[in-house]
């Protein structure tokens, strides 16, 4: 009788035991910091925390504990008309942040003058538009420079003021026009004055984009990597040597490394090894040193520039995600999902019991997971349904430096003016 007691008091003590391990170590949820509306998308993160667009001339830096560390006004005129029988595509004005957080640039869109030549009148088919535009170009809380400059942005009745701004943390900004693949990029270096560049030939139709390395030293375009040399008052795109297959996704810049799709790594155009084949892997933003590659089953935590990382499992559906910029935390979207055969049991009965549902899920290192959030999903959308805010989708996430804090982009579904931030943390 008394083993039997000590038996039952033994398994007793084992369970609370494993309860209290269970509670110790379960993922903490996310805590809720704050919503911020913003008028525009614009990928605006950094070391520092993120900018917000509040208003058409009003930006706010919040660091990664929701905290306003800086606001700016940056008074714009209205884009207007450009003549009779044109329509000019408005966009609100491009701004740009680096890396590190300390130079941030707007570029600003005011109403278009019309020129070509001395004597054209506007009122030609073949009449050029210029718009003068004010470059303001900040380093940390000091305004360095006002620049007014000419952009070309259409001709004839096809005007189109999609010019964007990207800025390293050298302090160097870099304007380029994402439609006219023609026109020169500006650069836009502090004390010096303003240099246009013209463009290699491109090769892929579309839309043009360039991103620039954290030092200001490479330049991405047209999938390929440039370095930008000559002195400082003559600079030129100069190609590194050819990569054999096509490029879409880079990491730190300022290396030379460069990962193809095919899981290849390369140093300046040399391959080096292939640690990434047979791995799925997402976008890297400039200045990266470490990316996340996924696959069933497994994520990767890996630096293409030192080599190092770390693995770790992922039960359902591995959906990817990215790691911090320490390379020590990473979120992963996943979808757990039923056993395989009550899954299949459910869907040969038409029995959809279990709502789909999708898991931002961040990891330590090694693979300890340390908080999770979940969300229902229709179809390829993850949706999330705060209180009083009817239902969002989730475009994007960006997880902190430190990896304790997420950033979700969210937006009204088929309402594009209805864009916020969504700040969590753990």
């Amino acid at each position: 009788m008394k083993t039997r007691r000590w038996i039952w008091r033994a398994l007793l003590a084992l369970a609370l035991f494993g309860a209290g391990w269970w509670w110790c170590t379960r993922p903490a949820p996310l805590r809720l910091v704050g919503c911020y509306p913003t008028t525009h998308f614009d990928y605006l993160p950094c070391s520092v925390g993120f900018v917000v667009h509040e208003s058409a001339d009003t930006y706010v830096l919040r660091d990664w504990h929701g905290g306003v560390v800086w606001r700016r006004q940056v008074p714009q005129k209205p884009v207007g008309i450009w003549r009779a029988g044109s329509r000019i595509t408005y966009l609100p004005a491009s701004a740009t942040i680096s890396p590190d957080g300390k130079t941030f640039a707007v570029l600003s869109y005011p109403s278009p003058r019309v020129f070509s030549g001395d004597a054209l009148p506007p009122t030609k088919d073949d009449a050029v538009c210029i718009m003068i535009s004010p470059v303001d170009i900040w380093r940390g809380n000091t305004h360095i420079s006002t620049t007014l400059h000419r952009f070309f942005v259409g001709k004839g009745s096809v005007v189109d003021l999609s010019w964007e701004v990207r800025s390293s943390d050298s302090g160097r900004v870099i304007a380029w026009s994402k439609n006219w693949p023609t026109e020169p990029v500006r650069i836009f270096d502090p004390g010096k004055q303003v240099q246009s560049i013209k463009l290699p030939s491109i090769t892929q139709w579309g839309m043009v984009d360039i991103d620039i390395a954290p030092d200001g030293q490479y330049a991405v375009y047209d999938s390929k990597i440039y370095r930008l040399t000559g002195a400082r008052d003559d600079l030129s795109f100069t190609p590194c040597p050819i990569i054999p297959s096509p490029l879409e996704h880079f990491s730190y810049f300022a290396e030379g490394i460069t990962l193809s799709t095919d899981g290849t790594r390369y140093r300046f155009g040399t391959p080096v090894d292939a640690p990434a084949k047979d791995w799925a892997f997402g976008s890297v933003p400039a200045g990266a040193r470490w990316t996340l590659l996924y696959r069933p089953g497994q994520t990767r935590i890996y630096s293409p520039v030192t080599g190092e990382a770390w693995t770790f499992p992922v039960s359902g559906q591995n959906d990817g995600g990215h790691a911090a910029g320490n390379g020590q935390y990473a979120v992963v979207l996943n979808e757990p999902g039923l056993p395989q055969r009550l899954q299949t049991w459910l869907d040969t009965r038409a029995l959809p019991l279990v709502p789909h549902r999708v898991f931002e899920t961040i990891y330590a290192r090694p693979g300890r997971a340390c908080a999770r959030m979940g969300f229902p999903t229709a179809g390829q959308y993850i949706l999330i349904r705060p209180p009083g805010q009817g239902t969002q989708v989730l475009c994007w996430s960006y997880l902190s430096p430190d990896g304790h804090a997420l950033l979700n982009f969210m937006q009204a579904p088929g309402d594009t003016s209805k864009q916020s931030y969504w700040l969590y943390r753990w």
